[in-house]
């Protein structure tokens, strides 16, 4: 549904996969997403920090993060997560590129 826009479809297909699986780290970080895209920041926060909290090493849900936070003008909550993106996959150009707008 994400690839369509359809976001608002998307988060209910997200809640039901983690009604069947709330172990997902990645549904997590996918609603996330889907939040993000419709500007509920305050939750696609609160899916990016479960999907930390379930895998503690994927770095997509803090990079994810980094961007909502940057969207609320957190930037030293953005660059913290940019930061920890780089530290597990130091090879994604993207988290070096959003870090480098705010140094």
């Amino acid at each position: 549904m994400q690839n369509i826009n359809d976001y608002y479809r998307a988060i209910e297909c997200y809640n039901r996969a983690i009604d069947l699986n709330p172990e997902s780290s990645l549904v997590y970080n996918n609603k996330g997403i889907s939040l993000q895209n419709v500007r509920n920041y305050t939750e696609a926060i609160a899916c990016y920090n479960k999907s930390i909290e379930l895998d503690p090493t994927f770095d997509f849900a803090y990079f994810n993060k980094g961007n909502a936070l940057d969207d609320l003008k957190d930037y030293k909550g953005a660059i913290v997560c940019y930061n920890k993106t780089i530290e597990i996959n130091p090879k994604c150009a993207e988290a070096y590129y959003n870090k480098g707008n705010f140094d």
